[in-house]
Order: structure tokens, then C-alpha cells, then sequence
């Protein structure tokens, strides 16, 4: 078999693993069904926030880099003027 097909089934070896193990973590888990659902609820909730600052603090990012860049350009664009070229 080829490398591609055995990576495909490693892949899907995997997924099927990793199915088992939450199906039988919920099983077991020593919470209700419902505690848990609320448990993750409240984990999504607080990971969407921390995404979406963090998401806030790239768009401060990306336009301090932006302005900086601007401001070099001009730089060059002046420096290559005064030079004559």
C-alpha cells in the first residue's frame, strides 16, 4: 500500500480513537449528563472570549504594523527624493 493510503488510515485509526475515548469519558464521567453540558457550555463561552480579544488584540497589531510601515515608506520615499534619484 502506498504512503498516502497508510497515512489515510493512521488518520482515520485516530478519529476513531479519539471517538471512543470521549464516548467512553461521558459514559464514565463521574458528572451528569447535564453538568457536563453546562461545564462545556461554560468552557466555549469562556474560550469565544478569549478568541475574540485575542482576535481585538491582532487588529491593534495589524494596524500599529500598518502605520509603522506607512511611516517608513515615506521615510524611503523622501530619502530616495533628497538623493536624486
Amino acid at each position: 500500500m502506498s504512503t498516502r493510503g497508510n497515512l489515510v488510515e493512521f488518520v482515520a485509526g485516530i478519529c476513531v480513537g479519539a471517538a471512543m475515548g470521549c464516548t467512553t469519558m461521558l459514559l464514565l464521567a463521574p458528572k451528569s449528563g447535564r453538568q457536563v453540558r453546562e461545564s462545556l457550555a461554560r468552557e466555549a463561552q469562556r474560550l469565544a472570549a478569549k478568541a475574540y480579544n485575542s482576535c481585538g488584540d491582532l487588529k491593534e497589531l495589524q494596524e500599529v504594523v500598518a502605520t509603522k510601515a506607512a511611516e517608513n515608506l515615506v521615510k524611503n520615499i523622501e530619502s530616495i527624493r533628497s538623493a536624486g534619484l
